[in-house]
């Protein structure tokens, strides 16, 4: 376990948005350490994309301010466009971002840190901030929804720090499988639960949410994100055939990146309940209501490098689950129901609706508890542990 340490998180996610591996990571290393979480890196061309992004840009001029004991986070300032299109951009906001992670390592009076990145733009600073381990914790295919230049380049920035990096961590077998064709120190360790928060649906005393409680019908729910890796067409087709059903979102639309027709004859049924985003404390008296939960995701080379953190959580509650066969869960099929097409998905619904399928929840819970967050983190530092 490490103590004592200075420890830098470079992340892909703020630390307003729903909480992530990355959050995880922070808020367990700081019980012991001193952390920096650094959030998304972001340019003028994600402000006119994503207008969303507006809140991070107002989040960066706030400067380095505490979440808890030991625990502070910074949103960086912008940076200069069209990094993933040319590499003497990248490089130059690979500069800044050195140059000002060191001004925020002086602030807090950091010594020679631990580097804990997420981020695949971030070779440049291997060796550069003077840091005792620099750790490259790569949890997606960044290139795989790319394609020409911008995808060769996005394989060739990240490959650097893949080369560059002590220790390369990958969430998924086929990230581990492509990164340790280039660093010997590559290790496979997947995404996890907070065992102990998603359990409490197990618990009697725990209420349910009145906004699940009022919904009708068998309840599935999606939690995370609906964004481009979710198959939206296969949920419209089989919900607009069963309005008996209820779909329950829990979670951020990012709704750039569906197709707006498709997106609104989805949102449009009567049976689509957007919840929206909500505290992760929260999430057990939602869950608790909900009859089954669902992972739809698209079977694609993207989706196949996602070892889905939601699979977990959902395990942790001893509810039903059902996921499109995507690599990464074939493994564990025994803790869950996998369909390979809209036709599979749709008929295990409907024998979970109907009570012919039946889980064992003892079984998803114990298995739960042998993917907790605290037994993946204690893994990833005994790694650290020898370089330091």
């Amino acid at each position: 376990m490490l103590k004592n340490q200075d420890i830098i998180i470079i992340s892909t996610m703020d630390w307003t948005e729903s909480v992530q591996i990355m959050h995880q990571a922070a808020l367990r290393l700081s019980e012991n350490n001193r952390v920096l979480y650094i959030g998304r890196q972001f340019s003028i061309e994600h402000l006119i994309k994503y207008p969303h992004y507006f809140k991070y840009l107002v989040r960066s001029f706030k400067g380095i301010f505490p979440i808890q004991k030991n625990l502070w986070n910074k949103s960086p300032f912008l940076l200069k466009p069209g990094r993933y299109y040319s590499k003497l951009m990248d490089s130059i906001s690979q500069v800044m971002m050195r140059w000002r992670i060191k001004i925020w390592i002086k602030k807090l009076g950091f010594n020679d840190p631990v580097i804990w990145c997420f981020f695949q733009n971030s070779g440049g600073l291997v060796g550069k901030l003077g840091e005792k381990v620099f750790l490259y914790h790569c949890v997606d295919c960044f290139s795989a929804n790319s394609t020409g230049r911008k995808k060769r380049l996005i394989n060739e920035i990240e490959l650097d720090l893949v080369k560059k990096a002590d220790i390369v961590v990958g969430t998924s077998r086929k990230i581990f499988n492509h990164k340790k064709q280039f660093n010997k120190n590559t290790f496979y360790i997947p995404n996890a639960a907070d065992t102990d928060l998603f359990q409490a649906v197990f618990n009697e005393e725990q209420k349910i949410n009145s906004e699940v409680q009022d919904i009708p019908g068998f309840k599935f729910l999606h939690l995370g994100y609906l964004n481009a890796k979710t198959n939206i067409n296969m949920l419209n087709e089989i919900f607009s055939r069963h309005p008996d059903w209820s779909f329950i979102q829990i979670g951020e639309v990012i709704k750039k990146d569906f197709n707006r027709k498709v997106l609104r004859e989805f949102t449009g049924l009567p049976n689509i309940h957007l919840l929206g985003f909500k505290n992760q404390k929260d999430l057990p008296s939602y869950i608790k209501g909900c009859d089954c939960c669902l992972i739809p995701l698209y079977k694609n080379d993207w989706t196949d490098c996602v070892s889905p953190l939601k699979f977990f959580e959902y395990a942790a509650t001893g509810k039903p689950i059902i996921a499109t066969n995507i690599e990464e869960l074939l493994e564990y099929k025994e803790y869950l129901h996998i369909a390979k097409d809209t036709i599979e998905f749709e008929e295990l619904m409907s024998s979970i609706a109907k009570g012919i399928i039946k889980t064992d929840p003892k079984k998803q819970l114990d298995f739960a508890k042998a993917n907790t967050w605290e037994i993946r983190f204690g893994l990833i530092e005994e790694k650290i542990e020898k370089f330091l």
